[in-house]
């Protein structure tokens, strides 16, 4: 679907309209497809690459004052397609929703802002999200054995978490706070 947006501060660059990141002077975004960020000074297009610890892309951009900002490219997206700054949704107290699930699908059509209530209780098929279950004290135990041993063969922590958030069906920080003693302190 192309969107039709009638508008007289974007950019043609390689045939496609580029809009511009409220806030961020010299970065555009390519609205179609899953969205992307470019950058007028270096011109090119930004790589958004997920993060690993939640799924999310990321962008560095240089904000109006000079200063460099990391900035999910979702809200970078949405602010571009809106034309608001993407901390206006922080003041409103309000997050994007991925309507597909896919956090590398920023297109403006799969993104909506939510509150994060409802963001946090749609249904999400990234491994990442747990279900609410606790875990037993066995369980624990045995995590927290194997980070020692998963540590010593040289595996990073995020990695380790991710993978044990998904054997568990929990989310990454229930991992990350037992690792670092934040909850089950007693085990």
């Amino acid at each position: 679907m192309k969107l039709e947006l009638q508008r007289d501060d974007t950019i043609i660059v390689q045939g496609d309209e580029l809009y511009p990141i409220p806030g961020y002077p010299g970065y555009f975004a390519n609205l179609e497809g899953k969205g992307r960020v470019y950058s007028t000074v270096t011109e090119r297009y930004l790589s958004g690459k997920p993060n690993k610890r939640f799924g999310y892309c990321y962008v560095g951009l240089k904000n109006d004052k000079g200063e460099h900002e990391s900035v999910g490219l979702h809200r970078a997206i949405w602010s571009a397609y809106t034309g608001y700054h993407h901390k206006a949704l922080s003041k409103s107290k309000l997050e994007i929703h991925h309507l597909d699930n896919d956090k590398t699908n920023n297109s403006p059509l799969n993104i909506a802002p939510v509150t994060k209530k409802t963001n946090h209780s749609c249904p999400i098929t990234n491994s990442k999200k747990g279900k609410g279950t606790r875990l037993k004290k066995e369980e624990v135990i045995f995590i927290r054995k194997m980070w020692v041993i998963f540590k010593e063969d040289g595996v990073k922590f995020s990695d380790f978490c991710n993978m044990f958030a998904f054997d568990f069906k929990c989310c990454y920080s229930t991992i990350e706070n037992l690792l670092k003693y934040k909850s089950f302190k007693n085990v």
